[in-house]
Protein backbone atom coordinates (compact mmCIF):
# COMPACT_ATOMS: atom_id res chain seq x y z
CA UNK A 1 0.00 0.00 0.00
CA UNK A 2 2.56 2.93 0.81
CA UNK A 3 4.35 1.77 -2.45
CA UNK A 4 1.35 2.17 -4.60
CA UNK A 5 0.63 5.87 -2.31
CA UNK A 6 4.60 6.94 -3.73
CA UNK A 7 3.95 6.31 -6.67
CA UNK A 8 0.69 7.49 -6.84
CA UNK A 9 2.38 11.42 -5.34
CA UNK A 10 5.15 11.07 -7.51
CA UNK A 11 3.28 10.91 -10.83
CA UNK A 12 0.69 14.05 -9.13
CA UNK A 13 3.98 15.48 -8.78
CA UNK A 14 5.65 14.77 -12.55
CA UNK A 15 1.61 15.76 -13.70
CA UNK A 16 2.32 18.80 -11.88
CA UNK A 17 5.57 19.70 -13.27
CA UNK A 18 5.04 19.09 -16.62
CA UNK A 19 1.47 20.28 -17.37
CA UNK A 20 1.60 22.62 -20.75
CA UNK A 21 0.83 25.66 -19.97
CA UNK A 22 0.29 25.66 -15.99
CA UNK A 23 2.82 22.95 -14.75
CA UNK A 24 5.68 24.02 -12.19
CA UNK A 25 8.25 23.76 -14.93
CA UNK A 26 6.14 26.08 -17.43
CA UNK A 27 5.84 28.67 -14.68
CA UNK A 28 9.55 28.87 -14.43
CA UNK A 29 10.53 28.73 -17.80
CA UNK A 30 7.67 32.21 -18.19
CA UNK A 31 9.41 33.72 -14.80
CA UNK A 32 12.68 33.24 -15.84
CA UNK A 33 12.18 34.80 -19.71
CA UNK A 34 10.15 37.64 -17.93
CA UNK A 35 13.22 38.42 -15.74
CA UNK A 36 15.10 38.41 -18.81
CA UNK A 37 13.05 40.47 -20.76
CA UNK A 38 12.84 43.22 -18.11
CA UNK A 39 16.50 43.18 -17.47
CA UNK A 40 17.04 43.56 -21.07
CA UNK A 41 14.53 46.73 -21.33
CA UNK A 42 15.78 47.85 -18.11
CA UNK A 43 19.49 47.74 -19.90
CA UNK A 44 18.19 49.63 -22.60
CA UNK A 45 16.59 52.29 -21.24
CA UNK A 46 19.84 53.02 -19.32
CA UNK A 47 21.66 53.12 -22.57
CA UNK A 48 19.01 55.27 -24.06
CA UNK A 49 19.27 57.74 -20.59
CA UNK A 50 22.88 57.76 -21.40
CA UNK A 51 23.02 58.54 -24.79
CA UNK A 52 20.79 61.66 -24.32
CA UNK A 53 22.93 62.71 -21.83
CA UNK A 54 25.90 62.55 -23.93
CA UNK A 55 27.84 60.40 -22.10
CA UNK A 56 28.91 56.33 -22.59
CA UNK A 57 26.84 53.13 -21.37
CA UNK A 58 29.46 50.96 -19.74
CA UNK A 59 28.99 47.50 -18.60
CA UNK A 60 29.72 49.11 -15.48
CA UNK A 61 26.81 51.77 -15.58
CA UNK A 62 24.93 49.07 -16.84
CA UNK A 63 25.57 46.88 -13.82
CA UNK A 64 24.46 49.62 -11.37
CA UNK A 65 21.87 50.91 -13.19
CA UNK A 66 19.87 47.39 -13.69
CA UNK A 67 21.03 46.14 -10.56
CA UNK A 68 23.25 43.39 -11.27
CA UNK A 69 26.68 42.00 -10.99
CA UNK A 70 29.62 42.71 -13.14
CA UNK A 71 29.41 38.75 -14.69
CA UNK A 72 25.65 39.04 -15.31
CA UNK A 73 26.30 42.40 -16.82
CA UNK A 74 28.68 40.74 -19.22
CA UNK A 75 26.27 38.07 -19.71
CA UNK A 76 23.57 40.24 -20.63
CA UNK A 77 25.36 42.80 -23.17
CA UNK A 78 26.55 39.39 -24.94
CA UNK A 79 22.99 38.14 -25.45
CA UNK A 80 21.69 41.82 -26.41
CA UNK A 81 24.80 41.69 -29.04
CA UNK A 82 23.35 38.80 -30.49
CA UNK A 83 19.66 39.71 -31.01
CA UNK A 84 21.15 42.88 -32.57
CA UNK A 85 20.35 45.53 -30.07
CA UNK A 86 23.60 46.86 -29.16
CA UNK A 87 27.17 47.21 -30.22
CA UNK A 88 30.46 46.62 -28.54
CA UNK A 89 33.19 48.92 -29.05
CA UNK A 90 36.35 48.51 -26.78
CA UNK A 91 34.62 49.15 -22.85
CA UNK A 92 31.22 51.66 -24.54
CA UNK A 93 28.36 49.75 -25.20
CA UNK A 94 25.79 51.97 -27.62
CA UNK A 95 22.21 51.21 -29.22
CA UNK A 96 21.90 50.00 -32.84
CA UNK A 97 18.85 50.97 -34.63
CA UNK A 98 16.64 48.31 -33.49
CA UNK A 99 17.99 48.82 -29.99
CA UNK A 100 17.14 52.52 -29.62
CA UNK A 101 13.65 51.64 -31.39
CA UNK A 102 12.61 49.40 -28.28
CA UNK A 103 13.95 51.36 -25.67
CA UNK A 104 12.20 54.12 -27.39
CA UNK A 105 9.26 51.65 -26.74
CA UNK A 106 9.57 51.13 -23.41
CA UNK A 107 10.32 54.48 -22.27
CA UNK A 108 6.95 55.93 -24.24
CA UNK A 109 4.94 53.17 -22.31
CA UNK A 110 6.70 54.08 -19.03
CA UNK A 111 6.32 57.93 -18.84
CA UNK A 112 2.16 57.21 -20.28
CA UNK A 113 1.90 55.09 -17.68
CA UNK A 114 3.02 57.74 -15.41
CA UNK A 115 0.80 60.28 -17.42
CA UNK A 116 -1.67 58.07 -16.88
CA UNK A 117 -1.10 57.83 -12.86
CA UNK A 118 -0.67 61.36 -12.55
CA UNK A 119 -4.17 62.26 -14.31
CA UNK A 120 -6.53 59.50 -13.19
CA UNK A 121 -5.22 58.63 -9.27
CA UNK A 122 -4.47 60.10 -6.49
CA UNK A 123 -0.83 58.04 -6.24
CA UNK A 124 1.69 61.01 -4.68
CA UNK A 125 3.98 61.77 -7.37
CA UNK A 126 7.02 59.98 -5.39
CA UNK A 127 5.40 56.62 -5.73
CA UNK A 128 4.33 57.50 -9.55
CA UNK A 129 7.51 56.17 -11.01
CA UNK A 130 8.12 53.15 -9.04
CA UNK A 131 4.37 52.29 -9.88
CA UNK A 132 5.09 52.93 -13.89
CA UNK A 133 8.67 50.62 -13.74
CA UNK A 134 6.38 47.65 -12.93
CA UNK A 135 4.14 48.79 -15.68
CA UNK A 136 6.29 49.69 -18.50
CA UNK A 137 7.38 46.31 -18.77
CA UNK A 138 3.17 44.41 -19.07
CA UNK A 139 2.40 47.11 -22.05
CA UNK A 140 2.58 46.13 -25.55
CA UNK A 141 2.86 49.29 -28.30
CA UNK A 142 -0.86 48.41 -29.04
CA UNK A 143 -1.52 49.29 -25.71
CA UNK A 144 0.46 52.35 -25.04
CA UNK A 145 -1.08 53.69 -28.71
CA UNK A 146 -4.71 53.53 -26.92
CA UNK A 147 -3.32 54.98 -23.89
CA UNK A 148 -2.13 57.85 -25.45
CA UNK A 149 -4.96 58.59 -27.47
CA UNK A 150 -7.30 58.14 -24.48
CA UNK A 151 -4.79 60.89 -22.81
CA UNK A 152 -4.80 63.19 -25.51
CA UNK A 153 -1.64 62.48 -26.66
CA UNK A 154 0.07 64.69 -23.90
CA UNK A 155 3.86 65.62 -24.87
CA UNK A 156 5.36 65.28 -21.38
CA UNK A 157 4.88 62.76 -18.14
CA UNK A 158 4.09 64.43 -14.61
CA UNK A 159 8.25 64.80 -14.31
CA UNK A 160 8.45 66.96 -17.39
CA UNK A 161 9.56 64.22 -19.52
CA UNK A 162 9.26 64.40 -23.74
CA UNK A 163 7.00 61.26 -24.54
CA UNK A 164 8.01 59.35 -27.15
CA UNK A 165 5.90 59.72 -30.56
CA UNK A 166 4.93 56.91 -32.06
CA UNK A 167 7.22 57.34 -34.92
CA UNK A 168 10.11 57.22 -32.27
CA UNK A 169 10.79 60.81 -32.32
CA UNK A 170 11.48 61.85 -28.99
CA UNK A 171 11.72 65.99 -28.23
CA UNK A 172 14.58 67.18 -26.13
CA UNK A 173 15.43 67.13 -22.82
CA UNK A 174 13.70 70.30 -21.13
CA UNK A 175 15.68 73.18 -19.98
CA UNK A 176 19.14 73.33 -18.29
CA UNK A 177 20.19 72.04 -14.36
CA UNK A 178 19.93 74.40 -11.75
CA UNK A 179 23.26 74.13 -11.40
CA UNK A 180 23.85 75.93 -14.38
CA UNK A 181 21.45 78.99 -13.11
CA UNK A 182 23.14 82.54 -13.22
CA UNK A 183 22.94 84.11 -9.80
CA UNK A 184 19.52 86.62 -9.38
CA UNK A 185 18.21 85.15 -12.34
CA UNK A 186 14.35 84.36 -11.80
CA UNK A 187 13.54 80.80 -13.93
CA UNK A 188 11.01 78.49 -14.19
CA UNK A 189 11.01 74.65 -13.37
CA UNK A 190 10.19 72.23 -16.21
CA UNK A 191 11.08 68.96 -15.47
CA UNK A 192 12.29 66.82 -11.82
CA UNK A 193 14.70 63.80 -12.30
CA UNK A 194 12.70 61.04 -10.61
CA UNK A 195 15.94 59.09 -10.07
CA UNK A 196 17.35 58.33 -7.39
CA UNK A 197 14.25 58.13 -5.58
CA UNK A 198 15.93 59.81 -2.24
CA UNK A 199 17.09 62.79 -4.30
CA UNK A 200 13.57 63.28 -6.32
CA UNK A 201 11.69 63.10 -2.57
CA UNK A 202 13.84 65.90 -1.29
CA UNK A 203 13.37 67.99 -3.95
CA UNK A 204 9.12 67.01 -4.29
CA UNK A 205 9.51 67.71 0.08
CA UNK A 206 10.85 70.93 -0.69
CA UNK A 207 7.95 72.62 -3.00
CA UNK A 208 9.43 72.29 -5.87
CA UNK A 209 7.00 71.39 -8.90
CA UNK A 210 6.82 71.83 -12.71
CA UNK A 211 5.82 75.72 -12.98
CA UNK A 212 7.64 76.79 -9.95
CA UNK A 213 9.17 79.81 -10.21
CA UNK A 214 12.64 79.82 -8.34
CA UNK A 215 15.69 82.76 -7.82
CA UNK A 216 19.12 81.22 -7.62
CA UNK A 217 20.18 83.76 -4.68
CA UNK A 218 23.85 81.94 -4.46
CA UNK A 219 26.03 78.95 -5.95
CA UNK A 220 28.47 77.95 -3.49
CA UNK A 221 30.49 74.54 -3.89
CA UNK A 222 28.10 71.69 -3.13
CA UNK A 223 25.29 73.93 -2.29
CA UNK A 224 23.04 76.31 -4.19
CA UNK A 225 20.61 78.17 -2.38
CA UNK A 226 17.27 79.53 -3.95
CA UNK A 227 14.39 81.84 -3.15
CA UNK A 228 11.01 79.43 -3.18
CA UNK A 229 7.38 81.00 -3.05
CA UNK A 230 9.33 83.21 -0.51
CA UNK A 231 11.33 80.82 0.83
CA UNK A 232 15.01 80.65 1.06
CA UNK A 233 15.66 76.80 0.26
CA UNK A 234 19.50 75.30 0.42
CA UNK A 235 19.53 72.38 -2.01
CA UNK A 236 22.95 70.09 -2.00
CA UNK A 237 24.51 70.48 -5.75
CA UNK A 238 23.66 66.75 -6.08
CA UNK A 239 19.90 67.45 -5.93
CA UNK A 240 19.64 71.05 -7.69
CA UNK A 241 21.67 68.61 -10.62
CA UNK A 242 18.09 66.96 -10.73
CA UNK A 243 16.28 69.83 -11.19
CA UNK A 244 15.88 71.84 -14.54
CA UNK A 245 14.44 75.35 -15.74
CA UNK A 246 13.94 77.34 -18.40
CA UNK A 247 12.92 80.87 -18.88
CA UNK A 248 9.94 81.92 -17.26
CA UNK A 249 6.81 81.79 -19.73
CA UNK A 250 4.67 83.91 -19.17
CA UNK A 251 4.01 86.82 -16.70
CA UNK A 252 1.04 85.98 -14.21
CA UNK A 253 -0.54 88.56 -12.52
CA UNK A 254 -0.32 88.78 -9.07
CA UNK A 255 -3.21 87.57 -7.17
CA UNK A 256 -4.98 90.42 -4.47
CA UNK A 257 -7.13 89.63 -2.05
CA UNK A 258 -7.22 86.34 -2.20
CA UNK A 259 -7.19 83.99 0.69
CA UNK A 260 -7.48 79.72 1.34
CA UNK A 261 -11.29 79.28 1.22
CA UNK A 262 -10.75 77.49 4.48
CA UNK A 263 -9.97 81.10 6.21
CA UNK A 264 -13.80 82.43 5.17
CA UNK A 265 -15.97 82.97 7.80
CA UNK A 266 -18.89 81.85 8.22
CA UNK A 267 -21.75 83.78 5.43
CA UNK A 268 -19.14 85.27 4.14
CA UNK A 269 -19.48 84.81 -0.11
CA UNK A 270 -16.27 85.01 -1.86
CA UNK A 271 -15.66 83.61 -5.67
CA UNK A 272 -13.14 81.07 -6.48
CA UNK A 273 -10.07 81.89 -8.25
CA UNK A 274 -8.03 78.73 -8.36
CA UNK A 275 -7.37 75.40 -7.11
CA UNK A 276 -4.00 75.13 -6.03
CA UNK A 277 -1.35 72.88 -8.68
CA UNK A 278 -0.11 70.51 -6.57
CA UNK A 279 -3.87 69.25 -5.88
CA UNK A 280 -3.86 66.75 -8.90
CA UNK A 281 -5.60 63.18 -10.02
CA UNK A 282 -8.97 62.07 -8.68
CA UNK A 283 -8.85 65.04 -5.85
CA UNK A 284 -8.45 67.73 -8.33
CA UNK A 285 -11.54 66.21 -10.68
CA UNK A 286 -13.72 65.59 -8.23
CA UNK A 287 -13.20 69.24 -6.32
CA UNK A 288 -14.38 70.34 -10.07
CA UNK A 289 -16.88 68.43 -10.79
CA UNK A 290 -18.60 69.85 -7.56
CA UNK A 291 -18.44 72.99 -9.24
CA UNK A 292 -15.77 74.58 -7.59
CA UNK A 293 -14.38 76.06 -11.08
CA UNK A 294 -13.35 80.00 -11.40
CA UNK A 295 -15.67 82.43 -10.49
CA UNK A 296 -17.90 80.20 -9.26
CA UNK A 297 -19.56 81.63 -5.78
CA UNK A 298 -19.11 79.70 -2.98
CA UNK A 299 -20.17 80.36 0.82
CA UNK A 300 -19.35 78.71 4.18
CA UNK A 301 -22.77 77.42 5.91
CA UNK A 302 -22.17 75.14 8.47
CA UNK A 303 -19.56 75.06 10.81
CA UNK A 304 -17.51 71.15 11.64
CA UNK A 305 -18.49 69.49 14.64
CA UNK A 306 -16.32 67.44 16.46
CA UNK A 307 -13.79 67.34 12.96
CA UNK A 308 -16.17 66.76 10.37
CA UNK A 309 -15.96 68.49 6.91
CA UNK A 310 -17.31 71.70 7.12
CA UNK A 311 -20.24 72.98 4.76
CA UNK A 312 -20.36 75.34 2.17
CA UNK A 313 -22.72 76.74 -0.71
CA UNK A 314 -21.73 76.35 -4.36
CA UNK A 315 -24.90 76.63 -7.03
CA UNK A 316 -27.62 75.93 -4.42
CA UNK A 317 -26.09 72.62 -3.15
CA UNK A 318 -24.13 71.82 -0.25
CA UNK A 319 -20.70 70.61 -0.34
CA UNK A 320 -18.76 68.90 2.40
CA UNK A 321 -14.70 70.34 2.35
CA UNK A 322 -12.06 68.77 4.75
CA UNK A 323 -9.60 71.44 5.69
CA UNK A 324 -7.02 70.49 4.24
CA UNK A 325 -8.94 70.38 0.73
CA UNK A 326 -9.99 73.92 1.52
CA UNK A 327 -6.62 75.10 2.14
CA UNK A 328 -5.82 73.95 -1.37
CA UNK A 329 -8.87 76.57 -2.97
CA UNK A 330 -7.73 79.85 -3.27
CA UNK A 331 -10.65 82.30 -2.93
CA UNK A 332 -11.58 86.18 -3.39
CA UNK A 333 -13.81 87.24 -0.61
CA UNK A 334 -17.11 89.60 -2.06
CA UNK A 335 -18.93 91.65 -0.12
CA UNK A 336 -22.22 90.58 1.02
CA UNK A 337 -25.21 92.27 -0.20
CA UNK A 338 -26.13 92.99 3.39
CA UNK A 339 -22.83 94.72 4.11
CA UNK A 340 -23.83 96.50 0.89
CA UNK A 341 -26.39 98.16 1.90
CA UNK A 342 -25.32 98.82 5.22
CA UNK A 343 -22.86 100.83 4.23
CA UNK A 344 -25.21 102.47 1.95
CA UNK A 345 -27.28 103.74 4.56
CA UNK A 346 -23.97 104.90 6.76
CA UNK A 347 -22.83 106.80 3.45
CA UNK A 348 -26.15 108.46 3.23
CA UNK A 349 -26.48 108.88 6.54
CA UNK A 350 -23.05 111.11 7.02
Amino acid sequence: MSGLWLISIAILILIAWFLPRNGIGARLRRWSDVRRRVRVEDALKHMLAAQQRGVVATPESIAGGVGIGPTTAGALIEEMEREGLVEIRASAVSLTTAGREYALQVVRAHRLWERFLDDETDLPLTEIHLAADRAEHRLTADQADRLDAQLGHPPTDPHGDPIPTTGGQIAPFPGVPLTDCPEGEEVEVTHLEDEPPGVFETIVRLGFERGTRVRVAERQPGLVRLELDGRSVSLPSVAAANVHVGPVREVVEALTDVIPLSHLARGQAAEVVRIDGRVRGLTRRRLLDLGLTPGTEIRPELEPLFGRPRAFRIRQTLVALRDDQADRIQVRPLRLPEAEAAEAERREAS
